[in-house]
């Protein structure tokens, strides 16, 4: 079974229960909450604004339970910048 948590740029397995105040790869202060509908109510993770890894909030084997929750809504993160930019449907 593939792993949907695969397709983020995670390299760090500490879960950040509490928003970090920087990013341990960069240390940019300017991390955002990442919520992904379907999965859990709130943030699921963080990104950094500035080198855009993904940080976890909640173990790797806990984050996937959720990702999977909503793996038929998931969207394919290389796209992001180009759906931002696009009207809500």
């Amino acid at each position: 079974m593939s792993k949907v948590i695969d397709k983020f740029d995670i390299d760090c397995n500490k879960p950040f229960r509490d928003k970090p105040k920087e990013c341990p790869h960069c240390q940019c202060p300017d991390i955002h909450e990442v919520e992904i509908l379907g999965a859990y109510n709130g943030a699921l993770m963080w990104e950094c604004d500035y080198c855009h890894k993904f940080l976890l909030r909640f173990t790797k084997r806990t984050t996937e339970k959720h990702l999977q929750k909503a793996k038929s809504l998931l969207i394919d993160v290389s796209n992001w910048e180009e759906l931002w930019e696009q009207l809500p449907n």
